[in-house]
């Protein structure tokens, strides 16, 4: 009978722990580490690096447009989205030249209202451009960061909604 019991928790533990885990969309990886509020999911193709302490993933050493994700804890409690974005954009405009904004639309992350940001802006003497989905969450903004060459931006669209798609909190 002791056996038995002791049978029955340990199957219990494995089931309770399986909840646990995330379950990986089809032909998708996991992109973030364990010790993040969020699950990042990019495509299999893509090249995920977890050495930076972002969660991140690249398309391909030759094109090498990528997803980040960051957080952000905000200094004021009462600070938006747009807030956040504001603080943003004006920090964009002084550091980087050829800073052009492009687009404003609401979109969900992880199942939450967030704003997606369309933007180009010149580093390192190249011309980049970029999406960013700003999301809050438990006293936290999550910014996932698509960035891209202007010529590569649209090919990877499809797949950057995917990863959206999927993107989850913990």
């Amino acid at each position: 009978m002791k056996r038995i019991f002791v049978l029955m928790l340990a199957l219990l533990l494995l089931v309770g722990c399986a909840k646990n885990d995330p379950d990986v969309p089809k032909n998708m990886q996991l992109a973030s580490r364990e010790d993040v509020a969020y699950c990042l999911y990019v495509p299999k193709s893509w090249n995920v690096n977890l050495d930076s302490g972002v969660s991140s993933a690249y398309y391909s050493s030759s094109d090498t447009s990528n997803v980040s994700v960051m957080s952000y804890y905000p200094e004021a409690e009462s600070m938006s989205i747009d807030d956040y974005w504001n603080l943003c954009e004006t920090e964009y405009q002084s550091a980087f030249q050829g800073y052009v904004f492009g687009s404003r639309d609401a979109t969900l992350l992880g199942g939450r209202k967030a704003g997606k940001y369309t933007f180009d802006l010149t580093v390192g003497g190249e011309q980049v451009r970029m999406m960013q989905i700003i999301a809050a969450y438990d006293s936290m903004f999550y910014i996932l960061t698509y960035t891209s060459t202007p010529e590569n931006f649209d090919k990877h669209l499809e797949e950057v909604q995917t990863i959206v798609d999927n993107f989850t909190f913990r």
